[in-house]
Order: structure tokens, then sequence, then C-alpha cells
């Protein structure tokens, strides 16, 4: 049986409602991975390799990429903060870890994953907040 013709435009917007409210739920759940970080693998701009905790966050209407040492056993953390600009779409996988480069205030950073899934969800997650924060 299909629903009156008057009730359809009702269903439209419910399922519109719907698909928003899943993405908002998405979305809260991909900043707080993003938020609390991830020890990682990275390649500065200038090539140098580290391993450092990395979290992306925004801050001011821009996002924000956190690179945090420790320093002393964890009794001396100092971190570094980065406008990121883009993302790149793909990640590619260099020696047997997943890339995925971000373009930076000050040049590209390279993020090292083990895992394909991970990287994927960071980047998805990563477009996602900076189309939230450039339409804004």
């Amino acid at each position: 049986m299909m629903p009156p013709s008057y009730a359809l435009p009702g269903l439209r917007g419910a399922a519109r409602l719907k698909s928003r409210a899943t993405a908002d739920t998405y979305s809260l759940r991909s900043q707080k991975i993003l938020k609390v970080g991830v020890q990682l693998s990275i390649i500065m701009p200038s090539g140098h390799k580290e391993h450092q905790w990395v979290s992306i966050y925004p801050k001011h209407k821009q996002l924000i990429l956190r690179l945090r040492k420790k320093h002393l056993k964890g009794l001396l953390p100092t971190s570094k903060e980065y406008k990121i600009i883009y993302v790149m779409d793909k990640s590619e996988e260099a020696q047997g870890k997943y890339l995925i480069s971000l373009k930076i205030n000050d040049g590209n950073i390279k993020l090292l994953f083990a895992d394909k899934k991970q990287s994927s969800v960071w980047i998805s997650s990563i477009s996602n907040l900076l189309q939230m924060h450039n339409t804004c």
C-alpha cells in the first residue's frame, strides 16, 4: 500500500533528518578519535623522521595538527602546533606503511600508519573536519 501524496514530503523530511543525525554522530566520533591522538612515525617537512603523539582538533575556526614529544620518561612533554591547510585524498603504501600527507603552513608533514583502515578513517575524518571549518 502506497502512502498518500500529502505524507511523502513528511517522510522525505524525516529521512533527511535521520541522515543528518547519523552524519553528526559520525563527525563527533571522528573528532574524538583525532583529538585523543595516537603515537605515529611522522616525516617532517625537512625530511627528518620522528616518532610522536599526533592529535588533530579544531581551534579558532581552523584545524590544528599537534605533535607532542615526551622527554625524561614523560616528565617533560613538549608540543608544537601546525595549521592544516588540506589533506591528500588517498593513502599511499610505502615500505609496508600507509602514508597520509598533510599540507601545513610550513610544508608537508607525512603521517605513517601500519593499518590501511586506520589511515582511511583519519583521511575521511580530517577531510570532513576541514570541509566543516572551511564552510563556517
